[in-house]
């Protein structure tokens, strides 16, 4: 697992590959603390949604909220034992606020300020290239795609980390993605690609001989008391059947999935 030498660090400095233009590493944006900021009535959540969608603020600051605002709904779900509840309309109306704001509003405001975080589908032809280069040599020998069926059961997945669910011709395969690798790979200077894009581009690779019809990107958080499974983030596109075989495998109640809009909303998506 240390193969990756240190995350975005091995893909930013190796040295027989293209390096990015420098410096543009998000961990270098400033921070801002927000001290003194009020705590809303949504369960112990320290930032508001409203805060978010500022545009009074700088796109980097808002970044700082997004980080803070994600780490606050994570605890509140670990904290759960089951995902067995009753429905909390206005926690949930906040999560789907803020996959709104993200998509909507923060991603728009950090590409007008120089920071654009894509798709694989969205890198030009030679970015593509040079990306496919730094993640199958840094990347690729740390995933581990594994197939669930009558033979094979559920591998244990990790608390708060994305993973892959893939639906071939014939099985289902999940593709956890390991924990040195970061959740934004830089491109070139104020271009990022998001990991689970980059990991989705090679799976025709790590499934050789089998065709894909369907991949979605998903997130777990497990309860701290228990480590069962109390809430699933999964991507809108997934499709009902393979939703409610994720579902099932993960013996999680509906009432315990979000759908959001991409990964973007999906935890701390905004630091490389």
């Amino acid at each position: 697992m240390h193969a990756y030498g240190g995350g975005a660090e091995a893909l930013r400095h190796d040295p027989d590959l293209p390096a990015p233009d420098e410096p543009d590493d998000l961990r270098s944006w400033p921070s801002s603390r927000h001290r003194g900021r009020p705590r809303c009535q949504d369960g112990g959540i320290s930032v508001s949604v409203a805060q978010l969608a500022d545009r009074g603020l700088r796109a980097d600051e808002r970044r700082d909220l997004a980080t803070a605002f994600t780490r606050d709904v994570d605890r509140i779900f670990a904290n759960r034992t089951s995902s067995l509840r009753r429905p909390n309309e206005r926690l949930d109306a906040v999560i789907a606020r803020y996959d709104d704001v993200v998509h909507q509003e923060l991603a728009p405001s950090l590409a007008e300020e120089g920071v654009r975080i894509l798709a694989w589908r969205e890198l030009a032809g030679p970015e593509r290239a040079q990306s496919y280069l730094r993640f199958h040599r840094w990347a690729f020998p740390l995933l581990t795609p594994m197939v669930v069926d009558s033979t094979h059961p559920m591998p244990h997945l990790r608390s708060l980390a994305m993973n892959l669910i893939i639906r071939t011709s014939d099985s289902v395969v999940y593709l956890p993605m390991p924990p040195p690798l970061p959740r934004l790979l830089p491109v070139r200077r104020g271009r990022y690609v998001t990991v689970q894009s980059a990991a989705a581009a090679v799976l025709p690779e790590l499934l050789v001989g089998t065709s894909i019809v369907e991949c979605s990107a998903f997130r777990i958080t497990r309860s701290a008391k228990t480590g069962d499974v109390v809430r699933l983030e999964v991507e809108r596109k997934i499709g009902e059947g393979l939703l409610a075989t994720l579902a099932a495998t993960l013996k999680i109640a509906e009432s315990g999935v979000y759908r959001m809009q991409s990964g973007l909303a999906m935890g701390d998506a905004f630091r490389s």
